[in-house]
């Protein structure tokens, strides 16, 4: 869940809300800059990163798919 809620975080900051805001709300100091910079700090962050190996190789396991070449570390 804490996966899906970053991902899901991060496509609506950088893909609708700091999109649509326009070039005057990504100034320095402006809300929206802190927003995007927040949400991207998440985004680069080894711990999301980190996670998704480990996540889609129980997902393979659990529909009965090859998981072993699945590196843990990308």
């Amino acid at each position: 869940m804490f996966l899906n809620a970053g991902r899901m975080a991060w496509d609506v900051v950088q893909g609708t809300l700091f999109r649509t805001a326009g070039s005057r709300y990504a100034r320095d100091g402006e809300r929206m800059q802190r927003y995007f910079r927040d949400a991207a700090t998440y985004w680069t962050h080894v711990g999301a990163s980190m996670a998704e190996p480990p996540a889609r190789r129980v997902g393979g396991d659990r529909l009965g798919l090859p998981s072993e070449r699945i590196a843990l570390i990308p």
